[in-house]
């Protein structure tokens, strides 16, 4: 699952390892949960000399995880994720959605000892499947405050099945 928050950052969660996300990121960043020394010298004065001032991001307001039956595999094809928020003040209104792969691993080999939590095989595969292909951003004519799926075939799964149209 994937959860939005307040600094405009959205991790992806795997339900079996609670103690740490698969990927944390931001529109534009990613792994923005690790710690990067280069990075961090651009926002630190005395790092180079200056310091880049931050600028912070609206809000993740809304996220909408999506399927498409576009896979001959029985567990499903690619999907995006539309996302309401998380751009600079400065960027125009609109609704971002990520282009993702399918997940759709192989069955993990055995490991000796007693492993608890999330195979680290699938946590690959989970972390593969989130791995942005594409892109869009659609400008609004004004401030979006929310946004309704239109599936195209079926009402089911919250609007969220292969969507055509967005509201």
């Amino acid at each position: 699952f994937v959860v939005g928050y307040v600094d405009g950052c959205f991790a992806f969660w795997a339900v079996e390892d609670d103690e740490q996300p698969l990927f944390v990121r931001t529109l534009d960043e990613i792994d923005i949960n690790i710690v990067d020394g280069n990075a961090l010298d651009r926002y630190l004065p005395g790092g180079d000399g200056h310091s880049a001032p931050h600028k912070p991001r609206e809000p993740v307001f809304k996220l909408s995880w999506n399927g498409y039956p576009n896979s001959t595999d029985p567990r499903g094809g690619e999907t995006s994720l539309i996302i309401l928020g998380g751009q600079y003040a400065s960027d125009p209104a609109g609704v971002n959605i990520l282009w993702l792969p399918a997940y759709n691993p192989h069955t993990a080999p055995a490991l000796p000892g007693d492993l608890r939590g999330l195979h680290p095989h699938y946590r690959q595969a989970m972390r593969a499947a989130i791995e942005v292909r594409d892109a869009y951003f659609y400008v609004t004519s004004g401030l979006t405050q929310d946004f309704l799926l239109i599936p195209r075939e079926s009402p089911h799964h919250a609007g969220s099945w292969d969507p055509t149209a967005i509201l």
